[in-house]
């Protein structure tokens, strides 16, 4: 029992080791207790030594022998060596590091034969001891160290002749014990982080974080700590020998970036892997703000790195990223792909909130973009408000060409953007998809983006103009007609010109046509004297111009009055006379001559003596400088 009670006592100081020193895991201990005959202090010849034919852990014995709670192997003397092996071990553990420890003395009262210790099948193992103690003295502990176990590692034990001690062959053998060095213990994760897809409000996103803990005194401990904790959970945890996986949920309340922390400890070690995910509100879910202040004007050419201010970017899918990259003509761009991910990928390069000018303005969203490798894929460009509403798929791009290598020259994009005053995000997204294990199928579309600039150009007004601000009639016949003819330009007009007589008396009026070219035209305006008055009405004239609700508008007043005290033409008063053949003039004025039911007979500038010839016989009223005259040609 003392031998046993020895054996404990050094376990116990094994376990018991303080910090720094390497703890010992016990793999296989054999203590010999069923031996209770023979003896490991009196000669063995005259001890009635019996054969011992091993057990489960000393397998293929040869020439050990029973000696009270021991074992000897070989003999005290002569050409007997002793050997065994041990079943076979894991030994893999540590790097394959292993110990096997044994209580040993020599057969004799002054010598021992030599122990030998090796891996069965690795001969370079070898090693061997000479004990120091003999039969007689109190066992002397021996250490054996190793490297190269393996799962299923055999040791084999035997003792050699030593010729210096007289030929001795035999070693008592006691307490044998095969450990593993423990070593430091440590805490290592899979991975540095964990994020998680973008995750819609109520719903639950899972991920998986390895951890592997060597050495370790106590079991692993979880916690979730920060401010967004009750967001993350550990929601199953599966132990494998050293590694242990954790299975972690995100089931976002609110939209918006959470993050917490999940802090692993086991005795003094502490583990944290920080937790991150976002929140998608299924109603904006590119996460825009709308409370961000607009900036004036966008212009971006990527020198600045990695983008100014108030850029982002989001990975839906693929977690594959947009890159400032400056490729073979030193210009810096902004680059995605998904070439040689494995993924499918979508991800969107976003703008900071724009202000956009209202409808007095031309608006365009321009850049240019490169194309690498078109082979599949898609390029899209939306417009959202500030509240996350699309607006606008401003434009849709699947490129064909080049099929390999990078576009030398830019294709540039010009885009009208509607000039509604809405302060917008415009976003540019791309669409891959390299996950298919057929490559025919594969989408891998490399894009190139560069010089995204918002432009406003204010639109000029449209303008109508005329050659008279009033179209004067003067005195009218009753019953009469007068013509007028208005010239009319326009200005920045991009529909027809309108015309259009309103007022109290616009009934009077005939328009020889109701609408222009843009570039404008004439416009002859008739009066028809049906009742006398004095003329209350005018002549419009609008159009529409490029901007919304741009519009041209130019009033012409119509004057003069329609009376009944027309003149009878005499030789004596009148500027004109009737002649056999017509009229003669005068002196020199602007004449029209309407038949009595409004037929315009002439009209023209005159100098006096002109002898007008009339093929008309009739009442006539003759127009004169404005002044009417009745009179008859026979």
């Amino acid at each position: 029992m003392k031998r046993i009670t020895t054996y404990w006592l050094s376990l116990i100081v094994l376990l018991l080791l303080p910090l720094g020193v390497t703890a010992q895991t016990v793999i296989l201990e054999e203590t010999f207790d069923e031996i209770t005959s023979g003896s490991n202090t009196k000669n063995p010849r005259f001890a009635m030594l019996s054969r011992w034919q091993g057990n489960e852990n000393i397998l293929l014995p040869k020439n050990l022998y029973q000696a009270d709670h021991a074992i000897l192997a070989g003999s005290p003397s002569g050409t007997t060596v002793g050997s065994f092996e041990l079943k076979e071990l894991d030994l893999s553990g540590n790097a394959g590091a292993f110990d096997v420890t044994l209580q040993i003395k020599g057969s004799n009262t002054d010598g021992s034969g030599i122990l030998k210790v090796s891996i069965v099948g690795n001969d370079g193992s070898a090693q061997e001891y000479i004990p120091t103690k003999y039969r007689e003295d109190e066992w002397e502990t021996y250490t054996f160290s190793f490297t190269g176990g393996q799962s299923a590692t055999a040791i084999r034990i035997e003792t050699l002749n030593n010729t210096d001690a007289g030929n001795c062959k035999g070693v008592f053998i006691n307490n044998l014990v095969v450990s593993q060095k423990q070593g430091k213990p440590t805490l290592a994760a899979d991975v540095k982080s964990v994020n998680f897809p973008r995750t819609d409000i109520g719903y639950t996103s899972v991920n998986r974080v390895e951890v592997v803990g060597t050495n370790l005194t106590t079991p692993i401990a979880t916690e979730i700590q920060g401010t967004a904790k009750g967001i993350f959970k550990v929601a199953e945890k599966t132990d494998n020998g050293d590694k242990h996986t954790f299975v972690l949920e995100f089931t976002p309340s609110v939209a918006g970036k959470h993050e917490a922390t999940l802090h692993i400890t086991s005795s003094d070690l502490a583990l944290d892997i920080p937790l991150m995910g976002v929140g998608v509100d299924p109603n904006n879910p590119y996460a825009l703000d709308p409370n961000a202040t607009p900036i004036e004007a966008l212009k971006e050419t990527f020198t600045n790195d990695p983008l100014l201010a108030g850029w982002r970017e989001i990975a839906f899918e693929g977690d594959v990223h947009w890159q400032r990259a400056v490729p073979y003509d030193d210009q810096p761009v902004m680059s995605i792909e998904a070439a040689g991910t494995g993924l499918k990928v979508r991800s969107a390069l976003i703008t900071p909130l724009v202000k956009v000018p209202g409808s007095n303005y031309k608006t365009v969203l321009t850049a240019d973009y490169r194309v690498g490798s078109a082979k599949g894929g898609e390029f899209l460009i939306k417009r959202f408000d500030k509240q996350g509403n699309l607006i606008s798929l401003l434009k849709s791009i699947i490129p064909t060409e080049p099929t390999d290598g990078i576009a030398y020259k830019s294709t540039p994009l010009s885009i009208p953007i509607e000039s509604d005053g809405k302060d917008s995000y415009f976003v540019f997204e791309y669409v891959g998809d390299d996950s298919p294990e057929d490559e025919a199928e594969r989408k891998t579309l490399t894009i190139l983006l560069d010089n995204v600039k918002l432009s406003a150009e204010e639109i000029p007004a449209p303008v109508i103009t005329t050659d008279q601000e009033q179209i004067d009639f003067g005195s009218v016949d009753k019953d009469s007609k007068r013509v007028k003819v208005i010239v009319v330009t326009g200005e920045n007009i991009t529909s027809r010109i309108t015309a259009e007589v309103v007022g109290r008396d616009k009934d009077l009026f005939e328009l020889d046509k109701l609408g222009l070219p843009a570039m404008g035209g004439t416009i002859q305006v008739t009066l028809k004297g049906t009742k006398e008055t004095s003329l209350e009405a005018k002549l419009v004239l609008t159009a529409k111009g490029e901007g919304t609700n741009m519009n041209a508008t130019k009033e012409i007043p119509l004057v003069g009055k329609i009376v009944t005290s027309t003149q009878e033409i005499l030789a004596e008063t009148a500027p004109v006379r009737f002649t056999a053949e017509g009229l003669t003039i005068v002196y020199d004025a602007t004449v029209a001559l309407y038949s009595a039911d409004g037929r315009l007979l002439l009209t023209g500038s005159y100098r006096a003596g002109d002898n007008i010839r009339v093929d008309y016989t009739g009442n006539v009223i003759v127009y004169v400088e404005g002044v009417a005259y009745k009179g008859t040609l026979r």
